[in-house]
């Protein structure tokens, strides 16, 4: 399941580099366009989502290259992680990709999500726990300092819920099938670039990109 998941990225680290430079970056190879848009910010502004699951070792090796790119992302974009939930043969949510987007946003919720979702990553990926279950998940964040029963409350609460099905609707509307993944201004979804580098290189070029289409549009009216 997981290598099926993550298969994206294999194409991410092992293909061959297309270009010389981000100014080199194709369109329908290295990025593709969504159609119909959704920007989903204020004019001006450019909305960079990755897209992730706790699971997958790959999304675990890029978090530091997204830290790095974090800390100089352009001015007057947003960044927001959604965790993704696939469905399986039957069409029925990933049991295990559910309980952690569930994790994820009640964590946010409790204000305890910048804390712990490293952790998480490296619990799963460094320690080899496993946190497929609620009961798994519960007691690994008690011993984290988090109230269980608490947690199991907002986990399973209307606002939770709403993120969850709001996560799996724009999974389908932007076409993600494997992780990681980004999509920048709801217009652009990235591809295979080479490297992790490679990667935000291609964010920072579509952002560029998103922008410039943008001042167009302005002019235009």
């Amino acid at each position: 399941m997981r290598k099926t998941i993550c298969f994206i990225v294999l194409l991410i680290t092992l293909a061959p580099l297309a270009f010389a430079g981000p100014e080199k970056f194709q369109e329908s190879v290295n990025y593709f366009e969504i159609f119909p848009s959704y920007p989903g910010t204020d004019a001006g502004k450019v909305e960079v989502l990755e897209f992730f699951w706790y699971n997958c070792p790959h999304c675990n090796d890029f978090e530091p290259h997204l830290e790095q790119w974090l800390s100089r992302k352009p001015e007057g974009v947003e960044f927001a992680q959604v965790p993704v939930i696939f469905m399986g043969r039957d069409g029925r949510p990933n049991a295990a990709g559910k309980l952690h987007a569930e994790t994820f946003y009640s964590l946010e919720l409790m204000g305890k999500l910048k804390a712990l979702h490293g952790v998480i990553f490296n619990a799963i990926h460094g320690q080899r726990i496993s946190l497929d279950t609620p009961a798994a998940m519960e007691k690994f964040l008690a011993e984290k300092g988090i109230d269980a029963e608490q947690f199991r409350n907002t986990r399973q609460s209307f606002a939770v819920q709403t993120r969850v099905n709001r996560a799996i609707e724009l999974a389908k509307r932007f076409g993600i099938d494997g992780v990681p993944n980004l999509v920048v201004g709801g217009t652009y979804r990235t591809g295979p670039t080479g490297s992790f580098e490679g990667m935000t290189q291609l964010v920072d070029f579509l952002i560029a990109k998103v922008k410039d289409e943008q001042k167009s549009a302005t002019k235009a009216q």
